[in-house]
């Protein structure tokens, strides 16, 4: 039975979503570090999410037949990418002296993987704990992406940590990295067009 056109396919959505995902700032993740609960599951989690750049779901699966005591080997869920991702030295730390309770980097108390959706709670009642409930597991990836960028990553290397499919995503992952430094030099150099022309007004006066 056909029951034709949606009558609403043209009325605009009443509520737009203005709100995403935002970085952590660097106090956050230092008193996360400090004193986010369960330890040290907390820890260990954040520092996979801060130097992997990986989604939530994809820390949470992570194995340890998939760690070679140099990198971490990633299907991601959402695009089903393969990725081999290099360790920073401080997650290497971390997980060679992480306790192997499963099959899983990451094990509940019940000796299980998390879910993506108990992942998730887990770094929400952490960050609750510490008075940055506003700071999400999501963010994290954010400030991986902008961490590379700031040191002077192409976008293509950036993708190949991230997993990012297209240019667009990964720039808009990475469009916070260096504005500092980038307003800092557009100052400077504004100001030196106008010292120039300051000094040239006197001359010629």
């Amino acid at each position: 039975m056909r029951l034709g056109p949606n009558p609403t396919a043209d009325i605009p959505r009443l509520h737009k979503r203005s709100w995403e995902h935002q970085a952590w700032p660097a106090v956050v993740i230092e008193k996360f570090e400090a004193e986010a609960r369960p330890k040290p599951n907390a820890q260990v989690a954040l520092l996979l999410l801060l130097y992997t750049g990986q989604r939530a779901g994809d820390v949470a699966a992570m194995r340890w037949d998939r760690y070679d005591g140099e990198g971490i080997e990633v299907q991601q869920q959402k695009t089903d990418e393969l990725l081999w991702i290099p360790c920073h030295s401080r997650l290497k730390e971390a997980l060679d002296r992480h306790k192997r309770k499963s099959e899983f980097i990451l094990t509940t108390q019940l000796g299980s993987c998390y879910s993506d959706g108990a992942f998730c709670n887990m770094i929400a009642e952490a960050t609750a704990q510490i008075g940055a409930k506003e700071y999400t597991a999501h963010g994290l990836r954010k400030n991986a992406a902008k961490a590379l960028a700031d040191a002077g990553c192409t976008v293509h290397q950036i993708m190949a940590i991230t997993g990012h499919k297209t240019l667009r995503q990964a720039m808009h992952y990475t469009k916070q990295a260096n504005q500092r430094d980038l307003a800092q030099e557009a100052m400077k150099a504004r100001t030196k067009v106008a010292n120039r022309r300051t000094s040239k007004a006197q001359k010629s006066g």
